[in-house]
């Protein structure tokens, strides 16, 4: 890893202690591999099938 991509990381992990990433549905704090909702959120969403309507 370089130097940068380090750096990088310590600025992300203070700027989550100020403002934290949080859950769009929920308001949990969300984990590094998270994207907008939880894992929690998505497990209990329904499913649509749209892609499957045409």
């Amino acid at each position: 890893m370089s130097i940068f991509y380090d750096s990088a990381l310590v600025l992300r992990d203070i700027a989550s202690l100020i403002l934290p990433r949080t859950c769009l549905a929920c308001g949990r704090t969300l984990l590094e591999n998270e994207g907008c909702v939880c894992l929690a959120c998505r497990y209990n969403m329904p499913l649509t099938d749209f892609a499957k309507r045409r």
